[in-house]
């Protein structure tokens, strides 16, 4: 029954170990997250950024330029190194346990004792294990969505800026000020024409002399 279970959790290793995406993310300055070699990947316009033995900086490195995302991928690589050391004793615990039982397989009885206590560990390391690991995932996607919307908020915060289409002013000019009504009206740029001369009567005009009635009539 032991020697089963070291063998289903040595399966399970090798079997995560093997698990990758088989799709390439477009290129593009934001950070897409993948699986590879069984554990997370980040690639970042087109450039992949990976990690070894189930921890490392490539997260820090994917979200590098961002503070607050830098932070969170700390929190993540630090929960991965706890739990890859717990593996690691796991590892050796189940490494113990096997070995006692190849040593002497007759003296097995007189053993039991500590072959349970070593069994016992390397299921405690190796759930402990398993927990940092599981707590790590969380906060390495949060790095990646918390550089991803910053990088998106900071592109729309320069795109709503106001494009002024007025030309530069010189250095040390003064300000142009209000336009001020003209009263005058404007100059008009021709002459008017004279007026035109009265029009002449066709009437003789009436004598000046003395009346009719002053003269005599005639006999």
């Amino acid at each position: 029954m032991s020697i089963r279970f070291i063998g289903y959790w040595l399966l399970l290793i090798a079997l995560t170990a093997g698990c990758s995406s088989s799709y390439e993310p477009a290129k593009s300055p934001h950070v897409t997250t993948i699986w590879e070699d069984g554990h997370l990947a980040y690639v970042r316009d087109g450039q992949h950024y990976t990690s070894s033995f189930f921890m490392g900086n490539a997260a820090i490195d994917a979200v590098h330029g961002d503070p607050r995302a830098e932070a969170e991928a700390r929190k993540g690589r630090n929960l991965e190194v706890g739990g890859f050391v717990f593996l690691l004793g796991a590892l050796g615990t189940a490494g113990g346990a096997l070995g006692v039982l190849v040593s002497d397989p007759s003296q097995v009885s007189g053993h039991e004792t500590t072959l349970n206590v070593l069994l016992a560990s390397a299921v405690v390391c190796d759930v402990a294990g398993l927990v940092f690991e599981l707590s790590a995932i969380p906060h390495l996607y949060d790095s990646a969505n918390i550089y991803n919307d910053d990088l998106d908020r900071a592109a729309n915060d320069e795109s709503a800026q106001p494009q002024l289409a007025r030309p530069p002013r010189a250095p040390n000019s003064p300000l142009p000020g209000p336009r001020k009504p003209s009263l005058l009206p404007a100059a008009r740029s021709e002459a008017l024409p004279p007026p035109p001369p009265p029009p002449a009567s066709s009437e003789a005009p009436a004598s000046k002399g003395p009346p009719a009635a002053a003269f005599p009539p005639a006999p």
